[in-house]
């Protein structure tokens, strides 16, 4: 019902005064503002209370994300640059999450590392220093083992070089005493 400019809610209710047997109404009149009051601000606060849960929702998947791809860029990073075989300039990566992310970082450090000893231990050889020490990560350390057999197999060519160039000599020596 609408009474003059504003709207509001009429609610009536028939009751029988006493032994009469007219039967009277009650009517209570409210303004609509005064019962959407409440609903309104209700209805606000919700909005609000939303609106911010959102936004903390969406702040909380962002530190996730980057939580998870910040260590994953870097972990490819590395990747990128092993791949071209640049094993002195590696950045060393720290995760410490306790998590995939961090056991992957440490595979990737050991094989770091390894490479770069690998590298290391192939110059010196290169260096003809033969008798530097070396420990292969493990019997299935197909590099580290193969640059101990090259080692090894560089050490016996020196040995029979030796005897080659002993008898070489010998047989000069004796060759000059009998032309003599």
């Amino acid at each position: 019902m609408v009474e003059g400019t504003q709207e509001v809610f009429v609610s009536f209710a028939p009751f029988n005064p006493g032994a009469s047997s007219d039967i009277w109404y009650v009517i209570i009149t409210v303004p609509s503002d005064v019962i959407l009051a409440r609903a309104d601000r209700t209805f606000a606060i919700s909005v609000l209370v939303g609106l911010i849960g959102i936004i903390l929702l969406a702040m909380i998947v962002w530190f996730i994300a980057r939580a998870i791809t910040t260590p994953l860029i870097k972990t490819t990073g590395i990747l990128k640059q092993l791949s071209t075989g640049d094993v002195e300039h590696l950045e060393v990566l720290e995760i410490n999450t306790n998590d995939e992310l961090s056991e992957m970082a440490n595979a990737l450090k050991t094989l770091s590392n390894s490479l770069r000893l690998n590298a290391e231990f192939a110059i010196k050889i290169g260096e003809d220093k033969l008798y530097e020490v070396y420990q292969p990560l493990s019997n299935k350390d197909l590099l580290g083992n193969a640059l101990i057999k090259m080692r090894e197999n560089l050490l016996e060519l020196r040995t029979t070089n030796k005897k080659n160039q002993w008898m070489q000599t010998s047989i000069v020596r004796i060759s000059e005493l009998y032309t003599r």
